[in-house]
């Protein structure tokens, strides 16, 4: 289960080592509060929204640090503006692959976390309306628009 909760976050991370850290920090809050742990629905629900939501802190986070660095003046002492950005540890090589990652990206947040959970992770419509919170109806809409712009975003449909 570690890997393929790893492999999701790390598509709303974009970062490997934020990834791990948003999947330890769940199990470790899970592990910490295990006497009064009562999770709702499915196990595999749970952990991908919990996964999910510490993520998205994490990629909130990261937005406030950047404006917080881009207003900071360089010149002044201790400014945070000099702060090196990580690079990501696996680039994918394939121009396919990495013409998707981009488009996936790209996608609005709730898109792209349906997309993620159903084509990647497998899940039923069913359950990824679960993991998000929202009726199986709007799942099937953002995954349809998803896949609209997908397909605008890198190309076409490759229909004859």
């Amino acid at each position: 289960m570690f890997p393929l909760l790893l492999k999701f976050a790390y598509h709303i991370v974009g970062s490997r080592e934020s990834a791990e850290d948003a999947v330890q920090s769940v199990f470790l809050t899970i592990w910490m509060n295990r006497a009064s742990w009562q999770p709702t629905g499915t196990l595999q629900a749970y952990l991908y929204r919990a996964v999910r939501n510490h993520a998205l802190d994490t990629v909130r986070h990261g937005q406030l640090v950047s404006r917080t660095e881009t207003a900071a003046d360089p010149k002044e002492p201790y400014a945070m503006g000099t702060a090196a950005r990580p690079v990501d540890v696996e680039v994918e090589t394939a121009e396919e692959i990495q013409a998707l990652s981009v488009a996936i990206r790209a996608l609005p947040e709730r898109q792209r976390t349906a997309m993620l959970l159903h084509w990647y992770d497998e899940m039923s419509v069913s359950d990824t309306a679960h993991v998000m919170g929202i009726s199986r109806q709007a799942v099937e809409k953002l995954l349809r628009t998803a896949e609209a712009k997908l397909r605008t975003s890198i190309g076409g449909s490759n229909r004859e």
